[in-house]
């Protein structure tokens, strides 16, 4: 992790994880509405990641992973795949909680916690949380700063036991060299054809 990120954690998160642990607040993303296994139109192109996504997500876990990253170009069905992952996750009785969101929505929280002081207590939450499933992540490589944070939660949650649903743009979108070199080392499924 950068020298400045470390200095910023340290400081932010001194004697602040007592009160994480024992703080009401709960993640509040939910998958978007209307986005289920049920109505995804599938094809042969996209067949295989959503197999794959529903077997991940009802406990089989492929490959020995705790994350999984699903590619593919826009318009593929990315979305509608992450969302429908999140409403089974959410009904799985093997995760007591789910959180399901955008790499806007992780922007946001990640700027609001470090302006407002409470993001170990948000850091905390995204590492113990069974399931979390995050769209676009290679939008977060516009911030170096959120990027070395995010990438701190993902390697805390593969020392957990949560599962990480992650979907990502055509790799050429792909500036960031941190998170490109993560997202390298995570299972990848693709998806290539536009999803119809």
């Amino acid at each position: 992790m950068h020298p400045h990120i470390e200095r910023l954690m340290a400081s932010t998160c001194q004697g602040k994880r007592a009160a994480a642990e024992s703080s009401s607040f709960g993640i509040p993303w939910r998958p978007q509405r209307g986005y289920t296994f049920g109505n995804f139109r599938t094809n042969r192109q996209v067949a295989r990641a959503r197999a794959t996504v529903i077997r991940y997500v009802s406990g089989a876990r492929p490959y020995g992973m705790h994350t999984l990253a699903v590619f593919g170009c826009k318009g593929a069905g990315k979305t509608h795949l992450l969302n429908a992952a999140g409403h089974a996750a959410l009904t799985n009785e093997q995760y007591d909680s789910a959180a399901t969101l955008s790499a806007e929505k992780l922007v946001q929280l990640v700027q609001e916690g470090l302006y407002f002081g409470d993001w170990c207590a948000w850091r905390h939450r995204l590492t113990q949380v069974p399931w979390l499933a995050v769209d676009d992540v290679e939008r977060l490589g516009e911030s170096q700063i959120v990027t070395s944070l995010f990438l701190d939660v993902m390697h805390e949650r593969a020392r957990g036991k949560g599962r990480t649903l992650l979907t990502v743009g055509q790799a050429s979108q792909l500036r960031n060299v941190q998170l490109k070199e993560f997202l390298q080392q995570v299972p990848a499924i693709p998806m290539h054809q536009e999803y119809v």
